[in-house]
């Protein structure tokens, strides 16, 4: 792999070798095409990607000599963009498992990262310009400023937002039936099944005359305890 100096990698090089060991998992799975692969095939084309760049150069997102070697989150945050690029040129779903996949950081720190209780921090030179690239804590106190910053959390955020925006195509596209992508926005993304909600109120207007006689006495206690039973 080609590598850059220090931390401010040239994400266009990475964005390159990305591109190159994708197309090398679908030759040596001997998939058609990369534009038309299986969900499983696409995870683990992610995994094969990590392992064969992120894995062996942990410092493209991370500051080196730092407490627990602190992600780099400008970084993260350019990877992020290449991944959801991919994603949507590739007709797959955006999520926090495919990034965990691809970058090597684990769903639990993400879903930290969109905890309100946790802060990001940048840091400034004395002229109030950004410090990237180097480990903090080789400065001396005075030689910088350290301020919170809403990286971590607007990572998260970009990556909810574009796994529901993702799952919307996919539901679009007319190959796929969208009944298997509706449940999964109902869920995650509190989407309504279609006449879910129409019935709802339709019911809500009935009379206890015109509802349903389920026992043949008084339909309408014959269909609250059926209701019940489905919660």
């Amino acid at each position: 792999m080609r590598k850059t100096q220090k931390q401010e990698q040239d994400f266009e090089v990475y964005e390159n070798d990305i591109s190159m060991y994708l197309a090398m998992y679908c030759e040596n799975i001997g998939a058609e095409s990369e534009y038309d692969m299986f969900p499983s095939q696409w995870n683990a084309a992610l995994k094969y990607i990590y392992n064969n760049i992120f894995k062996y150069h942990p410092d493209i997102l991370t500051i080196p000599h730092t407490v627990s070697n602190s992600y780099n989150l400008n970084a993260v945050n350019e990877l992020l963009d290449i991944y959801i690029f991919m994603c949507y040129s590739h007709n797959q779903e955006i999520s926090i498992q495919g990034f965990s996949f691809l970058s090597g950081i684990s769903r639990d720190t993400i879903h930290n990262w969109g905890n309100d209780n946790t802060r990001g921090y940048i840091y400034r030179d004395l002229q109030g310009n950004e410090i990237k690239g180097i480990a903090i804590s080789n400065l001396k106190e005075g030689e910088y400023t350290k301020e919170p910053s809403t990286v971590a959390s607007d990572i998260y955020k970009k990556l909810v937002e574009n796994n529901e925006e993702s799952l919307v195509c996919l539901m679009k596209d007319r190959r796929n039936n969208p009944m298997k992508y509706l449940p999964i926005l109902n869920k995650r993304h509190a989407w309504n099944m279609p006449g879910v909600r129409q019935e709802q109120n339709k019911q809500q207007v009935l009379t206890a005359d015109q509802l349903p006689r389920l026992d043949g006495s008084g339909g309408a206690a014959g269909l609250v305890e059926n209701k019940n039973h489905n919660v």
